[in-house]
């Protein structure tokens, strides 16, 4: 269902700001670059750093690096785990990636619109074989679950949507969603952050 309700989102967008591109056209510059940060503050939480790279504001590269944290979907119900700095209910896996994804980019004014798609390289370290133990006696002593922390790689699928905003030549903000398709845990993401480098040419 999230999905679904993401690619829909995406085609509007996309949709939407094509009409506007052939109505309006901005100043291009032969070759664009910038460096972009993130934090996704919903849905899969992530950190993201990436580099960008467009030709005349047409087709560009985008390669990023994220990291996303998720409850363990092997969680037992009830878990727990207790010791010397009390207790703890919760218990995260993460996803590491390195995506490179091509896009292409529509310009109108002082905004711009990206839409990308490639592959990402995964890290995936995972919460397994869950067992209770009951300690007892001493500071240092144990209840609760305990569990074997394991990695295992793969490649996935992203897809992305993303406006920016532009102010000037070299700085801007930006909105975006996408998603990881992978083996381990589809990701969903919605993009929160800035821009900086050489983005608009410069006026004479």
């Amino acid at each position: 269902m999230k999905s679904k309700i993401l690619l829909v989102v995406l085609l509007y967008v996309f949709n939407n700001t094509y009409s506007q591109t052939t109505k309006n056209n901005a100043i291009k510059t032969k070759h664009s670059y910038y460096i972009q940060i993130n934090i996704q503050p919903f849905l899969d939480g992530t950190v993201l750093l990436g580099a960008n790279y467009y030709y005349k504001k047409n087709y560009g590269l985008k390669m990023f690096f994220s990291e996303s944290f998720y409850t363990s979907p092997e969680k037992p119900e009830g878990y727990y785990s207790s010791g010397l700095f009390g207790k703890s209910y919760s218990v995260f896996d993460k996803i590491t990636s390195a995506n490179l994804l091509v896009s292409k980019l529509f310009t109108v004014d002082n905004v711009q619109f990206s839409f990308s798609s490639g592959i990402s390289y995964n890290k995936n370290e995972y919460a397994t074989n869950f067992k209770f133990v009951e300690e007892d006696g001493g500071w240092f002593s144990h209840s609760g679950y305990r569990y074997e922390k394991k990695n295992r790689k793969f490649y996935g699928f992203v897809i992305e949507g993303q406006i920016d905003i532009l102010f000037g030549r070299l700085f801007g903000l930006n909105i975006g969603l996408g998603t990881n398709l992978n083996k381990a845990k589809n990701l969903y993401y919605f993009n929160l952050g800035f821009i900086f480098g050489r983005i608009n040419k410069k006026k004479k």
